[in-house]
């Protein structure tokens, strides 16, 4: 008798919650309750991220560039560097944290629904934390290459433009059509916030952030003080392209070192891996049944996880962007 009254509360449940979510649905739509909350979010959050920008910049003019920086505004920069907003112009900070955190729970829970064990849940959800930051990273890397391969084309150009007029913006805006991305996009709103704005030395500071490559900034920066006191900017672009002949020179080098240094380590994980196939062979139940069935296991598993994304880090990106 009590089972066959749950049961008809059940059925008598049912009709009522689901009118109950479709007034609800209505009334959101009705109201744009939910979009409200995303746009306001999202002006927040774009206000937050200038904010920072703003104080960073008001630092950099009292202190100098340093390394102080806070982690929002590192992602600031990389998301900036990355060049990824000309793709996708409403990505920001806080959207690619909030993507990155849910993708990386999501991941975690289908590890955890799979294994039927927590184990797996963690380096999935930290292995997805880490393709995010790579993919960012790859893509401030890629411009960062791409940047060195122009640059000396750039500096040509300016010298050759500048013998036309001495105002830098309008140099800026007839070296742009032959640039490519990064530098082409990132100078064309350096010459329409110049213009906007009429805060030159603000458009090109925001101009070095954009592109992440030393003598880029240095050159900017050379070029900037040479406006304000109405220097000669072929003989600037001149002693700018010798330090940046010697700059390439040493990166050469570098990358010769750190070829070795990937080699190195290829040889290293290899041998690795070779001893965890001889230990399986010693071990009873096989050494990878004690790495997921017990905590000392579990341990030793996530430390050589840990140690292996260092490595890969150290191969395939370590030296991939030079020094000042």
């Amino acid at each position: 008798m009590i089972n066959e009254i749950i049961l008809c509360l059940r059925l008598f449940l049912v009709p009522l919650l689901f009118t109950g979510f479709v007034n609800l649905y209505d009334y959101l739509r009705e109201q744009r309750l939910v979009e409200r909350a995303m746009l306001e979010f999202y002006r927040l959050s774009e206000e937050q991220e200038e904010s920072r920008r703003m104080e960073e910049t008001k630092r950099w003019f009292e202190e100098g560039a340093g390394k102080r920086k806070s982690i929002l505004y590192r992602f600031d920069l990389m998301i900036l560097q990355s060049n990824i907003r000309y793709y996708l112009p409403f990505l920001n900070t806080e959207l690619y944290l909030i993507l990155m955190l849910a993708s990386s729970a999501a991941a975690a829970a289908l590890a955890k629904s799979l294994s039927g064990i927590w184990l797996p849940a963690v380096p999935a959800f930290a292995f997805t934390m880490f393709l995010f930051y790579l993919f960012i990273y790859s893509l401030s890397i890629s411009n960062y290459k791409k940047t060195q391969n122009n640059i000396t084309q750039f500096a040509n150009l300016l010298e050759n433009f500048s013998e036309t007029s001495d105002d830098l913006i309008f140099i800026f805006e007839k070296v742009c059509p032959y640039l490519d991305v990064p530098m082409r996009p990132a100078l064309q709103e350096c010459v329409s916030k110049a213009r906007n704005t009429g805060n030159v030395e603000e458009a090109l500071r925001n101009l070095e952030l954009q592109i992440e490559h030393p003598q880029f900034r240095n050159l900017i920066r050379n070029l900037e003080i040479c406006s304000r006191h109405e220097a000669n900017y072929a003989e600037i672009i001149r002693d700018n392209r010798r330090s940046l002949q010697e700059y390439l020179q040493n990166q050469k080098e570098r990358k010769a070192l750190y070829d070795n240094g990937r080699i190195e380590i290829s040889i290293i994980l290899l041998l690795c891996f070779v001893v965890a196939g001889m230990l399986n062979g010693f071990i009873r139940h096989g050494f990878l049944y004690v790495l997921v069935h017990s905590a000392i296991g579990n341990g030793i598993a996530l430390y050589c996880l840990l140690i292996l994304l260092i490595c890969l880090y150290s191969m395939f990106f370590a030296g991939k962007k030079g020094s000042s």
